[in-house]
């Protein structure tokens, strides 16, 4: 692949993140809400030893969602208590996932511009708001993270990888499991073209 080509994929990043920035700037003065005092002190407030354990050990005051309970363990070691910058990493997060979509729609229709507004559509959804301005809410995004890289990797004949990330995305959410369904989907839709 080109230089061309990745300077491309980047811009077209940046122009995903810049527009999510733009529509959920306003939770950059958001502070912690509800779960977050909650999750932030579970996974963030022992030693390291007792956040780890917590993190992927049996769940007591949430869900078992390792991947969640990770990104609170590491936002509460590397942020502390700067609640701006997990709004900002939500953020980047749903850039990823609009990239994904992207990346995901090109493959599919071969359209740059289609997958280009499909994205815009994907990450300026209302739907996002609570993944956004609720910190506790990212389990959702997270897993569409991982699940979105899956189906990516699913449609570039990757499965090990994409298995991988498949069962990542539902230590982030269990709800993911009923996306499995997307898998076989897929495979009509390309097996009509």
């Amino acid at each position: 692949m080109s230089r061309a080509y990745f300077i491309r994929q980047w811009l077209i990043f940046c122009l995903l993140f810049f527009v999510c920035l733009i529509v959920f700037f306003g939770s950059l003065k958001i502070f912690f809400v509800q779960d977050d005092f909650i999750l932030l002190s579970q996974f963030s407030s022992g030693t390291i030893y007792e956040d780890i354990a917590n993190t992927f050990g049996r769940a007591t005051v949430t869900h078992w969602r390792p991947i969640h309970n990770l990104y609170f363990l590491l936002g509460g070691n590397l942020f502390g208590a700067n609640f701006r910058l997990y709004h900002l990493l939500n953020i980047f997060i749903l850039a990823t996932c609009g990239f994904f979509v992207y990346k995901i729609i090109s493959n599919l229709v071969k359209n740059e511009y289609a997958a280009i507004m499909a994205s815009m559509l994907f990450i300026t959804n209302p739907s996002h708001f609570v993944s956004v301005y609720w910190i506790s809410g990212a389990s959702t995004i997270l897993g569409f993270l991982f699940f979105s890289i899956s189906l990516y990797f699913y449609l570039e004949r990757k499965t090990f990888i994409s298995t991988l990330l498949f069962f990542a995305s539902l230590l982030a959410a269990e709800a993911y499991f009923a996306a499995f369904l997307l898998f076989p989907f897929l495979d009509f839709v390309k097996s009509k073209k």
